[in-house]
């Protein structure tokens, strides 16, 4: 049998499968909830260097004041990214559920779920519009407020946007126009992106779990495929192996080509090359597809250990 050729043919066959071209739609739906969440952590990040009194405290000196400026631009600036990640993301999932399951009956409690969290929330209104507040009015100005409570041994430094400000804006959503109302000071902007990172980040968590309970069989289906593929093509290279032995440093360099960097650590944190074989070993039994005993292979490094 010519091996080569035979796992070609099944790439081809894998790539042509219906069921893997719709995990690998969810699986680049993915790159926007990266996105998304790489904005907010380098948001928080600076966020939370600008609330740090050790660094604030510097910077609310006289001296120092055009620094502090300088730095509430800037997460202005990382404020503006994360809110064009968060509609982006919207904007996605919707073309993404769209294109899965508009035609079909498959994820029928979506939109109720959208409605309940999103549509109806007035938080979540509130970042929509602020997006649109950005784009076609004003970057919104913020300040720095230093304060005192009782009890507490140090000061608390906030970064706010003035309610002021955002109430000039004539086009809020009525929803929108709730939620500012109900504030009773100015927005800490940390508090805001928090919870409203913890609204998108619950929503998306039950709705790539519904995924993958509905994709479950297509999971199934493609994961025999892949492990066929695997099984050749480290039938292949173990017969390679056999016909012409390497060292097992050399063994292991493409042997790591070919699993996942989960088992890949289990070998590497075996102490003696013994037990990094016997771990390999182990990896291989648990091969179905193998067209040569593991046992052979252990004849080969027998000499070496």
């Amino acid at each position: 049998m010519n091996n080569g050729r035979t796992i070609l043919d099944l790439w081809d066959e894998f790539n042509a499968m219906p069921e893997n071209q719709t995990l690998e739609k969810i699986r680049h739906f993915g790159i926007s909830i990266e996105i998304f969440n790489g904005n907010y952590n380098e948001l928080i990040h600076h966020l939370k260097i600008h609330n740090d009194p050790r660094v604030s405290l510097a910077l609310m000196n006289v001296d120092k004041r055009h620094l502090l400026h300088a730095y509430q631009r800037e997460i202005t600036r990382f404020l503006h990214n994360y809110i064009a990640a968060s509609l982006s993301l919207r904007d996605h999932a919707r073309n993404h559920y769209r294109e899965l399951y508009s035609k079909n009956n498959l994820f029928s409690d979506y939109q109720g779920e959208i409605d309940k969290r999103f549509t109806r929330n007035p938080l979540a209104v509130f970042i929509s519009d602020l997006r649109q507040y950005f784009q076609h009015y004003q970057m919104p100005g913020v300040s720095s407020r230093v304060a005192y409570k009782n009890g507490e041994s140090d000061f608390q430094m906030t970064l706010l946007i003035p309610i002021k400000e955002l109430q000039k804006y004539s086009k809020w959503n009525a929803l929108s126009k709730a939620f500012l109302e109900e504030q009773t000071d100015d927005i800490n902007l940390i508090t805001l992106v928090s919870e409203y990172h913890d609204l998108i980040e619950t929503f998306y968590k039950w709705f790539i779990d519904r995924q993958m309970k509905i994709h479950q069989d297509d999971i199934k289906k493609v994961n025999v495929h892949k492990n066929k593929i695997k099984g050749l093509e480290l039938s292949q290279f173990l017969m390679q192996f056999v016909q012409q032995p390497k060292t097992i440093e050399e063994f292991e360099a493409g042997f790591f080509m070919l699993f996942p960097n989960v088992e890949i650590e289990q070998v590497r944190s075996a102490v003696t090359k013994a037990d990094r074989i016997e771990v390999i070993l182990k990896l291989l039994l648990k091969e179905n597809f193998l067209m040569i005993k593991p046992k052979l292979i252990l004849e080969k490094f027998t000499p070496k250990l």
